[in-house]
């Protein structure tokens, strides 16, 4: 991992924006609570490369369950929280996409990411930690994903376009050809 300031810089920040997004800029809903805290895991993964994305996810959920106690810490979660931003750019990077990311290969990235941490991980997680039937946290995850993850694949695909430089580079599309103009 390539280790500048910019890298510093836009981690801190990301990780600042993960916990508001993760324990204070919540959506109550019937079925659970909606928080965004996740894209910025995702997006430091896409733009900086699966190692930054790792230390988002880590570093965000370790000082938001400091910060904000639901509960006694687990680590099992700081793990998927890793994982949330190692997947996305590593699956990019597979799909032989990394020069020139497409929405549709982020929007599957996002996809593969989420559905193994939230979907296949996490309902384990509660099972083997509180004894939570994993049926009941999948259902749950899978209405909350239903939000996450279109909503993370076009903001990633959108603010990775106003980059100079990215881990997942996601080209402008040219309008118009050098020689009709």
């Amino acid at each position: 991992m390539k280790l500048s300031v910019k890298t510093i810089v836009y981690s801190a920040l990301l990780i600042a924006l993960s916990v508001l997004l993760r324990r204070v800029l919540t959506v109550p809903l019937p079925v659970g609570i909606l928080n965004f805290g996740g894209f910025p895991v995702v997006f430091a993964g896409l733009l900086m490369g699966p190692a930054s994305g790792a230390l988002v996810g880590g570093l965000s959920d370790v000082i938001s369950a400091f910060l904000f106690p639901k509960g006694p810490y687990v680590p099992f979660f700081t793990i998927t929280s890793m994982l949330t931003g190692i997947i996305p750019p590593l699956t990019i990077t597979l799909m032989k996409q990394k020069n020139e990311a497409t929405f549709i290969s982020i929007l599957i990235a996002v996809t593969l990411a989420q559905s193994i941490t939230k979907l296949l991980l996490i309902p384990q997680i509660m099972f083997w930690c509180f004894g939570i039937t994993p049926a009941i946290t999948l259902f749950k995850g899978a209405i909350m994903e239903l939000f996450h993850i279109p909503l993370y694949a076009v903001l990633s695909r959108s603010l990775l376009l106003t980059q100079t430089y990215s881990y997942i580079r996601a080209k402008r599309r040219r309008l118009f050809d050098k020689k009709t103009a």
